[in-house]
C-alpha cells in the first residue's frame, strides 16, 4: 500500500507535460503569454504494482489546483515556462491526508525550425518545493505519522529534463477541417539516487473552421515515461517519483470564450504503468492568452 500511495502522489507531476497550454514546438513571440488554472481529481481503489500488475489497495484520493504559464521573451528564440500545483491534497481514505505545495518546474524553450515544420528544444528544471516527508503534527499517534509520511507533496530532488518538440499544423484541402500534430521526446536526469527516465508525448488536435464551432478544439494525447532502471528502486526519504513508468491516453476539449479566455475539460488514464494508481484523472481548466502589442503600433 505504501509504495502505491507514494506513486499516486506523483501522478499529477508526471502528467504535467500534458498540460493544456503546452505546445512547445510553437514558441511564443516576445511579450505574448498564456496562463492556465486547473482543478484535477484522481480517485483510485486499485494500483499498478512494480511488476505492472493491477492490485486492490486502500482507496486514494487526490485534489489539486494546478497553475501553468508561458511567456515569450525573444521572438522564436526564447520562451519561458512555469508549472506546478499551488495546492495539492492527498488522502488515504479513513486514514489521513496531507495538503501543501507541489514541486514546481521552470523551463526555457527555443525554436530551431519554423519551416517546413516546427522544431524546438527545451530544458525544464524540476524544483523540490513540495514536502517529501510530511509530519502529522505534535501529539499525533504512530498511525497518523506513518500515514502522513506516505502522502508527500514533493519528491525532495532536483531534476533536469532535456526535450525536443516537433509539430505541424495544416488544413485538409477542400474542407473546413484544421489539424495539428505534435511529438515531444525528452531525457529526465534525476538526482538523489533516483532513476533517469525517458519522457514522451504525442498529440493531435482537430478544429472545424465554421461559425461558432471553430471555438472548439479537440485534442487527444498519449503521454508516458520509461524507466532506465528497475521499477523496484525507491529513492529518497519518501520515494516519490522513483520506480515510475506509464503510458496514458486522454482527450481534452477546449472552448474559446472570447477576449483571450478559454475553458478546458479533459481526462487521462494510465492503461500501462508501474507504481501508479489505476484510475481516470479528471481535469477542468480556465485559461487566458494575450498578444503583446508594442506602444504606438495600434494606429
Amino acid at each position: 500500500m505504501k509504495r502505491a500511495a507514494l506513486a499516486a502522489a506523483t501522478f499529477a507531476v508526471l502528467c504535467l507535460p500534458a498540460s493544456t497550454g503546452e505546445a512547445q514546438a510553437w514558441t511564443r513571440d516576445a511579450g505574448d503569454g498564456y496562463v492556465n488554472l486547473s482543478y484535477r481529481y484522481l480517485g483510485a481503489d486499485s494500483f499498478y504494482g512494480n511488476d505492472g500488475a493491477r492490485v486492490g489497495s486502500t482507496p486514494f484520493r487526490q485534489h489539486a489546483i494546478g497553475l501553468y504559464g508561458e511567456v515569450g521573451v525573444v521572438d522564436r528564440w526564447l520562451m519561458l515556462t512555469l508549472g506546478g500545483d499551488p495546492m495539492r491534497r492527498n488522502e488515504l481514505v479513513d486514514l489521513g491526508a496531507t495538503t501543501g505545495l507541489s514541486d514546481l518546474s521552470v523551463g526555457a524553450w527555443t525554436g530551431l525550425l519554423v519551416e517546413p515544420f516546427r522544431l524546438a528544444f527545451g530544458v525544464t528544471v524540476g524544483l523540490p518545493t513540495g514536502d517529501p516527508s510530511p509530519d502529522a503534527g505534535p501529539g499525533a499517534d504512530t498511525v497518523a505519522q506513518l500515514t502522513a509520511r506516505t502522502l508527500p507533496t514533493g519528491d525532495g530532488e532536483t531534476d533536469v529534463t532535456l526535450q525536443v518538440a516537433a509539430g505541424h499544423g495544416f488544413r485538409i484541402p477542400d474542407t473546413s477541417l484544421e489539424l495539428f500534430v505534435q511529438a515531444v521526446l525528452g531525457y529526465a536526469i534525476r538526482t538523489t539516487g533516483f532513476t533517469d527516465q525517458i519522457v514522451y508525448r504525442a498529440e493531435a488536435g482537430l478544429r472545424i473552421r465554421e461559425p461558432f464551432v471553430e471555438r472548439f478544439l479537440l485534442i487527444v494525447r498519449l503521454t508516458g515515461t520509461e524507466l532506465l532502471g528497475s521499477s523496484t528502486a525507491i529513492g529518497g526519504v519518501a520515494g516519490v517519483g522513483d520506480g515510475i513508468s506509464f503510458t496514458a491516453l486522454g482527450p481534452e476539449l477546449l472552448f474559446e470564450i472570447g477576449e483571450g479566455f478559454g475553458l478546458g475539460f479533459g481526462a487521462d488514464f494510465a492503461f500501462r504503468a508501474t507504481n501508479l494508481p489505476a484510475a481516470v484523472a479528471l481535469k477542468g481548466s480556465i485559461s487566458y492568452r494575450w498578444d503583446f502589442v508594442p506602444p504606438g503600433s495600434e494606429s
